[in-house]
């Protein structure tokens, strides 16, 4: 088949494991993960990405568009007809021409056009908002959704939104291992192999900071690592306020190390993951509903075991006793804590990249011509 897959223009989309990789943020790096698996297929990509995204120039059945940083492949929707779409000269026919379009995009402008222009039916609008049925505003009926877990679909449905359920594929980037290169980094920073906690969520109350200054304060001699990108202003806020309350509550044993932002990052990420005692999840279930969790998913697949908050899409998506454990209130994430070592845990990737594709594949013919 030939295929568009459009990604968000927020962030590039980089696979981690890219020479040139300048994404540190974001689910754009799971879009180009799908495009590698649909190629790996045999099928014939448009692959439209914001410029410095990976191209896969390694493969003869892919055809990178880079796209500005915009909502959509053009600015002026007016001249999407007859006009370039794309910075390489690339024309609407491009798209229009595919078996099926893919757009990850947070507005699907684009799909739009296709339909009220074209009349063109054949795309998936992948959503990983739990409330992001607003967009493409088209009839209902033709609104093909695809969420990453089944309490997004069950809120789509109390919408009066059907939606498919695709879970993310994990890169095999993240895997058990050791990589002393990039483990030296944060040896210098005074951490220790398997003796802290992590954290490694946006920076934000319903993540569950206070959770986590409830435990540090809890486990005085214990080390909490605080891991993140904060490219969002409102999250650099958070971390801010959230690292003044912890000078103020005189809590020495959280640490703030994020990751070097350069090609290599993601790198750095993983030995983080892979040499925690584990990571903590501790978000509100009451203000944040939790879709699929790429971090969570990232680190696990990495072998270190996660406490993560219990809810619909923790059950769905997780082992209990497997892949962590699951704790219904602050008390329970400190037994969690002390208890630690009574547990034997077998973390590993359960979404690997090639369901991710197949997955698509599968709803793409679903869709009536």
């Amino acid at each position: 088949m030939k295929i568009g897959i459009i990604s968000s223009t927020t962030y590039r989309a980089c696979l981690p494991d890219d020479p040139n990789c300048l994404a540190f943020y974001g689910s754009e790096g799971y879009h180009s993960l799908l495009v590698r698996e649909l190629l790996k297929k045999g099928h014939e990509l448009e692959w439209y990405a914001p410029a410095g995204s990976s191209e896969f120039r390694e493969f003869d059945n892919c055809n990178f568009h880079p796209i500005k940083f915009t909502n959509g492949i053009m600015e002026n929707r007016a001249d999407w007809i007859i006009n370039n779409t794309a910075l390489d000269g690339s024309r609407t026919e491009d798209l229009a021409g595919c078996d099926a379009v893919i757009d990850m995009t947070g507005t699907c402008h684009d799909i739009e056009i296709l339909w009220n222009y074209l009349g063109y039916n054949k795309f998936i609008c992948y959503r990983n908002g739990y409330a992001a049925y607003n967009v493409p505003r088209i009839p209902n009926k033709y609104r093909h959704y695809a969420v990453p877990s089944v309490q997004n679909q069950k809120l789509f449905k109390q919408a009066g939104f059907e939606a498919d359920l695709v879970y993310y594929g994990i890169s095999e980037h993240y895997k058990p291992g050791e990589d002393e290169e990039y483990w030296q980094y944060f040896d210098k920073k005074g951490l220790t192999k398997k003796e802290y906690w992590l954290y490694s969520h946006r920076p934000t109350v319903e993540k569950g900071l206070n959770v986590l200054l409830y435990l540090a304060k809890k486990f005085p001699e214990d080390v909490f690592v605080v891991s993140c990108s904060t490219p969002i202003n409102q999250h650099y806020i958070s971390l801010l306020l959230f690292l003044r309350t912890v000078n103020q509550m005189g809590l020495d044993n959280i640490a703030y190390i994020p990751s070097p932002e350069n090609p290599r990052h993601h790198y750095y990420k993983r030995e983080l993951y892979r040499n925690a005692r584990a990571a903590l999840a501790p978000f509100d279930p009451n203000v944040y509903k939790e879709g699929f969790g790429l971090t969570t998913a990232e680190i696990i697949a990495s072998g270190t075991p996660v406490l993560i908050t219990d809810s619909e899409s923790t059950r769905k998506l997780w082992v209990e006793n497997q892949d962590g454990l699951f704790c219904d209130s602050t008390g329970m994430f400190e037994m969690a804590l002390r208890h630690f070592s009574s547990y034997s845990f077998d973390p590993k990737n359960r979404y690997p990249p090639a369901k991710y594709a197949e997955r698509y594949e599968e709803l793409i013919q679903k869709i009536p011509s």
